[in-house]
């Protein structure tokens, strides 16, 4: 039975001193897996060593704090280097506004003030417009000259034939959104184009 003691001992030692040089520590290892029947001994004192080991590994340091500054109403490019300076982490999210020019920080997250450690992120929402396009005035155009304008104008168009005298025949005669107004990107213009035949307009409200 000592033999085995012995044995459990000189085990738990050479496993224990992969993960500690401290001569205490080793002699307590060591002794534990002396005290439990062999082979179990070096088992468990091979597990405790590898577990006292990762709880002994120090937490990462954290940086230095820096206080975000507000970079608000600032354009982007400005921002993002303000914020490089610090240390800090510039991510931007394009999002429409109706209130800031395109290109230009809207709102930030973190807030103006906050702490937080360098190399942390700081979440930039950039205007992209307010998202609306100016509608052309393209009335008295033939249908294919006023319909290239208005998708140039990054609008889409929608025609809808209406009674016209000859001279009106292919012409635009009114449209709705009205002209020199400002609707929303990529959304349809009625074009109301004359047939050429006589008969009253009737336009839909809009």
């Amino acid at each position: 039975m000592g033999t085995f003691n012995v044995l459990g001992f000189a085990l738990s030692r050479a496993l224990a001193q992969q993960f500690t040089s401290d001569p205490n520590e080793l002699n307590r290892l060591s002794i534990l897996g002396a005290a439990v029947p062999f082979p179990l001994g070096p088992v468990v004192t091979l597990t405790l060593a590898r577990r006292e080991a990762d709880s002994a590994v120090p937490a990462p340091t954290p940086g230095p704090r820096v206080e975000v500054p507000d970079v608000v109403s600032k354009p982007a490019d400005e921002a993002e280097k303000a914020l490089q300076n610090l240390g800090l982490v510039p991510q931007l999210v394009e999002v429409l506004s109706s209130t800031n020019p395109k290109g230009i920080v809207a709102s930030q997250n973190p807030e103006e003030g906050t702490l937080v450690s360098a190399g942390d992120s700081v979440t930039l929402f950039v205007s992209k417009g307010d998202g609306l396009v100016d509608v052309p005035d393209v009335r008295n155009q033939l249908f294919d000259d006023a319909r290239r304008t208005i998708e140039a104008a990054n609008l889409t168009v929608v025609r809808q034939d209406v009674p016209g005298d000859s001279k009106q025949q292919e012409h635009v005669i009114i449209q709705t959104p009205d002209p020199n107004t400002r609707a929303a990107r990529d959304s349809s213009v009625t074009l109301f184009v004359g047939t050429g035949k006589s008969g009253p307009v009737k336009v839909p409200p809009s």
